[in-house]
Parts: structure tokens; C-alpha cells; sequence
């Protein structure tokens, strides 16, 4: 019985292999290629391409492959051919991690010669020891079979010919039966470079008919002497994506910045976003909104789309884990010199770390720096929220990123599970010992801003303005984060009546009316308590900042606590015994550290991993002299 062969048919109508033992080719999809315009058919070289359910991209004995021993155009006993072609393996679509995992280095060598193919239409297996039992035994030229499992990330089948005469032997014509194609299969295209273009063409419907389902393509180009054909065998069809907040990837009446979580065979917006009221998905490319060509999406970019009520919660389409220069490439462009540039992407199919982020070069440029980039934040936007910075990227999410070079986009999921991967823990805190300012709207539109003295904020800038109507809120510098002076705050897509709140501040604050320059309030430092903008015309306010001589203080770097961790920061203006503690909403004190300190700022880390949710109060006791702080868990 033979169980070695692609699920594939070499004829029509899924006819049992067993019954075709008259075959000449082994079963799967039968690629003839043929020089002179298809009339040399005594050269025409046939290539089994396919898939299995125990396939594997590199060299698979079980299914009859073989490396070739000797390069393209001779034979496997080493004798020269006039035209050859086979399949060689495509690296490109493994990560520089993945090969180097891979079991032996020489296993990669094994297959610089292309693919052979040893397997007999009877399901025999060996390598004839000459020409004349290869003759008596018909088989392919070249074999290449694959995984067979929906879903997951397409095969990218290579095929390189040559021919060793001088004469011009183009066209060459590839010819195909599309009923051998698995009915599973959800795309299966042919792609070639062209005059550096990429050309791609699908194969069930874009060759030239020449009977029975049969067709054939002609490559009339002498350049082009390599092709490629992607074949994704079924698809995902899922509904349960969230976003990196435990949101759903959608969220109801807001604007949302997406990503195509599968890869879908349609790429038109309206087939895969339908319910979205916006005309035209927003793509950010080379530092301005713009719509994308025709409307098509493409893997690896982000898009803002906006939804009322009725949203998309179902997507359909292949699992691809993998983004790079030669696989759905982004490129990430750097902007005007000396300033970095923003850049909208997409996720991958599978939740990755930042970490898993990299860069390719683009047009044999520099490389850009990753620590520059992540120094700069990854940012998602967060419907009523705002952008804000995350650690991961989510399935169907899109963020931005800034680069220092133009460069390629290199995301790399193929070492984690297709559902989680493991994360970093916590960002790292760039805030901490910063005045918060909270900014909240009627419609429940929330932005924290900060402002420290004399700290470097180059490294505090926001993503691009979102597109109007979208809620924002910004320092006129597009930072999130300023020093203790005057500074304008923008924002956009709000709802009046504005509140203003300040979480026990070291500096004084006064906001003012850019315009007119009504006062409409003012905190000092250490209250906790907000100002209202009832309107403003300009949509702005200005913040003044003064230093406080306040030295004596007890403040939490970020609250409401959302991690294990709350990072608490007080001063002392002398040496003293302090006693720091937390107490719980009915008095009772959940945590305590009690030192002898020298004068100065200080910060201490608390464990609240077994705290539950809720308003929490953090003491601060020091020669006598007592400070509260109101702070809160989310969990």
C-alpha cells in the first residue's frame, strides 16, 4: 500500500492513486516546463510539486525527495543537460533563528543542488544506478512536497531552469492542470521578478486555457530564468482575537488602527473589513494619511478604520507567522534626516514579544538601530485611550514604530505557539517621578501626559496625529511629556465639558486660555484635585509649570496600578525614620517598610500581586510629619 504520496491527483475527478497504475508520474501537481516556445517537448523537464500530512519544507525521503548531488543543467550521474529545471529550496521563508535551529548545517547544503526525485509511479523508492534503469523507471525531474495542514502559512515553491546551448531557447512555457490542485487549497499563485517588479499571477484563472482545465504561461523574458509559486493549502476562520488590553480587535463606535490577522485571498478592504462606515481604510506612509492603492490591503501594515454599532468579529484566511524582505515586505522609511520616522505596521497571525522585531537593509542603505526604535516606544492606539505604549504585538492590531534608517520590517513569529508567546513582564517605567495629568472628556476619552524638571523628553514623542475626529491629546511638541515651563496642549476629537486632573503634583500648575488668557484654575503642589474647561475655541489650553520648594512628598509612579508591582517614590527634606505603608479601603494596613533615609527622593517597590482591586492609601510618616496618597489597583 503506498502512504507516501501528496494528497494531489494526477488526474481529474480525486480518482484513488491505486487505480492508476499505468501512470507515468508519481501523484501531485504536475509542473511541464518547455523551451522554444513549448515545441521542444523532447527537453521538457516535469516537476511534482504537492503536499502531506508529515511534509516538511527541506528534504522529506518519505515522500521520495533526494538533494541533488550535481548543480542545475546535469543529471544525477553528472552528464551535462541541454534543459533543465527543479526545485530548490526558498531560505527566505525561515528566520535567520529558525536556521540556525535547524538540525545540521549540512542538512542545508544538502539541497544548494536543488530537489531530486526518487519515487516510481508505483510507489517504489530508490536511486537507479544508471541511465538506462532511470529510463525504464519514469518518475519527475524534481520533487518538492509540503505540509498539508490548514491553516498554516503558505509554501513558497522555487523553480530555477537553465539551458547549456547558446542559441535563444525563450519562450519557455510552464504548463499545468489546475484540477490536480487541492481542493483545500486557498491560493496558489506564480510569481516572477520582472524588470524588478514583482509579477503575480493565479494560477486557477489567469493562465491561458488550452483544454480540459489545463494551462499554460509563457515567459518570453530572458531575464527571467527562476519563478516561484505560493501555495497555501486551506485557511483559518476565526473570531476571537483581542488586542493587547484584553479588548476585542474591534471596538464599537470608535476608530480602530487594524492589521490583517490572516492573510486573506481577496485584499480588497470592503472583504475583509464589510461592516467598517469609513469609505477608505487610513494608511500612514512616508510621514502623511493617505488610502491604499485600489484599496487592497497588504500583511505587516496598519490601517485606521472607524465602526459604528454592527463591527467585523469574523476573519478568514492563511496563518502566516513570518514578515521580511522577500515575504509581504514593509519597508520603514526614516523620514527627514537627524528626526527618525514614524511607521505604521502590522502584526503577524501569532502574539510576538518587540523583542522578536528586526531590520533588513533597503537598497544596500545602513541598517536602522532596534535599541533607537524601541527607545522610542511601540505604540497601539487605544480606542478612548489614545496611543499608548505596548510590549507586544497582537494578531489583527496595527502600531507604530520609528526608525533612523529607511529598512525592512522583520517580524519573527516562527518560535512561538500560533496562540501566545511568552512576554516581557512590565515595560519599563519612563515616567517614573513624574507629575501626571490626567485629561478626560464628556465621552469618556482619558490621556495622561507628565511633566518633570530638567529631564532630556527627546525620547517622550508621540506617534503621528491620528486623523480628525480621532480622540488625541498632545504637547504642542507632539511629546507626551514636557519639563516644568509653559506648554501648549493640543487636542482632538473631544467632547466638552474638559477635565483636568492632578494627582498630588510636586510643582505648582496654572491652566490658561491660549488665547484670551483666562486662568480657568490653578493646583498647587501636593492637592490632588482638577480643573474644568467647560469650551475652548482653539481646542487647547496652555499648562504653566512652576518648580515647588515642596521637598516632602510620597507619590506612586504610575496609578492606577495594572502590573504586581507599585513603584512608590517620596522625599524627605532631612534624615530621617520614615515609615511608608499601605492600608486597605476599611483601615487596614496591608504593607509596610519602615528605614532610617538620608534626605532626598527616594523609591521603593511593593508587591501587590495578592492585593485585590480596589482604592488603596500609602502613608508617609517622617519626623513627625505625615503625607497620604490615594492610590488604586486595577486588575
Amino acid at each position: 500500500m503506498v502512504l507516501d504520496n501528496p494528497v494531489e491527483r494526477a488526474a481529474p475527478g480525486n480518482i484513488p492513486q491505486l487505480t492508476l497504475q499505468s501512470a507515468t508520474i508519481p501523484y501531485g501537481i504536475q509542473l511541464k516546463i518547455t523551451p522554444f516556445n513549448g515545441m521542444r517537448t523532447d527537453l521538457t523537464r516535469t516537476l511534482i510539486m504537492g503536499s502531506a500530512e508529515l511534509a516538511t519544507d527541506l528534504v522529506d525521503s518519505l515522500f521520495g525527495e533526494y538533494p541533488m548531488q550535481y548543480p542545475l543543467g546535469r543529471n544525477r550521474f553528472n552528464n551535462s543537460i541541454q534543459f533543465d529545471a527543479r526545485f530548490f529550496l526558498d531560505t527566505t521563508v525561515f528566520s535567520p533563528e529558525a536556521l540556525a535551529k535547524m538540525p545540521t548545517a549540512e542538512k542545508m547544503d544538502l539541497v544548494q543542488n536543488g530537489f531530486g526525485d526518487y519515487t516510481h509511479h508505483d510507489g517504489i523508492h530508490n536511486i537507479p544506478a544508471n541511465a538506462a534503469l532511470e529510463n525504464s523507471m519514469p518518475r519527475s525531474h524534481s520533487r518538492d512536497i509540503r505540509s498539508n495542514i490548514p491553516g498554516t502559512q503558505s509554501h513558497t515553491h522555487w523553480v530555477r531552469y537553465r539551458y547549456a546551448g547558446e542559441e535563444d531557447f525563450y519562450p519557455v512555457v510552464l504548463e499545468w492542470d489546475a484540477h490536480q490542485f487541492n481542493q483545500q487549497a486557498n491560493t496558489i499563485h506564480l510569481k516572477y521578478m520582472l524588470n524588478g517588479e514583482l509579477q503575480i499571477r493565479d494560477m486557477r484563472t489567469e493562465g491561458t486555457p488550452i483544454g480540459n482545465n489545463r494551462f499554460t504561461f509563457t515567459f518570453t523574458d530572458i531575464s527571467v530564468q527562476e519563478f516561484w509559486i505560493e501555495y497555501t493549502i486551506g485557511q483559518e476562520s476565526r473570531t476571537d482575537y483581542l488586542d493587547n488590553f484584553g479588548d476585542p480587535m474591534i471596538m464599537p463606535h470608535a476608530w480602530n488602527f487594524v492589521s490583517l490577522p490572516l492573510n486573506p485571498v481577496n485584499k480588497f478592504h470592503r472583504f475583509i473589513f464589510p461592516n467598517a462606515i469609513t469609505t477608505t481604510p487610513y494608511l500612514f506612509y512616508q510621514n502623511g494619511w493617505q488610502p491604499p492603492v485600489d484599496g487592497m490591503l497588504q500583511p505587516g501594515l496598519g490601517y485606521f478604520l472607524k465602526y459604528n454599532e454592527l463591527i467585523d468579529r469574523q476573519f478568514n484566511g492563511a496563518y502566516f507567522n513570518y514578515i521580511s524582505r522577500t515575504r509581504f515586505p514593509v519597508v520603514l522609511y526614516s523620514g527627514p534626516p537627524g528626526r527618525g520616522g514614524w511607521n505604521g505596521i502590522g502584526a503577524l497571525s501569532n502574539i510576538i514579544s518587540i523583542d522578536r522585531m528586526s531590520f533588513d537593509n533597503y537598497d544596500n542603505g545602513d541598517l536602522a538601530d532596534i535599541e533607537y526604535t524601541k527607545a522610542n516606544g511601540v505604540w497601539a492606539y487605544r480606542p478612548n485611550r489614545g496611543y499608548v505604549e505596548v510590549n507586544a504585538l497582537y494578531p489583527g492590531k496595527a502600531y507604530f514604530i520609528k526608525v533612523d534608517k529607511n529598512s525592512y520590517l522583520v517580524l519573527d513569529g516562527t518560535t512561538g505557539p500560533k496562540t501566545a508567546l511568552e512576554l516581557p513582564a512590565t515595560l519599563k517605567n519612563r515616567v517614573a517621578g513624574f507629575d501626571k495629568i490626567t485629561v478626560a472628556d464628556a465621552s469618556q476619552n482619558i490621556a495622561n501626559l507628565y511633566a518633570a524638571n530638567n529631564v532630556n523628553v527627546d525620547n517622550y514623542q508621540l506617534p503621528p496625529l491620528p486623523p480628525t475626529e480621532m480622540f488625541d491629546v498632545r504637547f504642542s511638541k507632539d511629546n507626551y511629556a514636557t519639563n516644568y515651563e509653559t506648554s501648549l496642549v493640543n487636542m482632538q476629537g473631544i467632547t466638552y465639558p474638559v477635565y483636568i486632573n492632578f494627582t498630588n503634583p510636586r510643582a505648582n500648575y496654572s491652566v490658561v486660555d491660549p488665547v484670551s488668557g483666562e486662568i480657568y484654575g490653578t493646583i498647587k503642589a501636593g492637592e490632588t484635585s482638577n480643573v474644568v474647561i467647560n469650551y475652548s475655541k482653539s481646542n487647547s489650553f496652555k499648562l504653566v509649570a512652576e518648580a515647588s520648594n515642596e521637598t516632602f512628598f510620597v507619590t506612586v509612579n504610575q496609578n492606577p496600578v495594572t502590573t504586581n508591582t507599585a513603584e512608590v517614590s517620596f522625599g524627605i527634606d532631612n534624615d530621617a525614620d520614615i515609615s511608608l505603608s499601605i492600608f486597605n479601603a476599611i483601615g487596614v494596613e496591608v504593607a509596610n517598610i519602615n528605614e532610617v533615609l538620608g534626605k532626598g527622593v527616594h523609591n521603593r517597590t511593593f508587591d501587590v500581586t495578592n492585593l485585590p482591586a480596589g482604592a488603596y492609601t500609602i502613608r508617609l510618616l517622617a519626623n513627625g510629619e505625615l503625607r497620604i496618597f490615594m492610590m488604586n489597583i486595577v486588575k
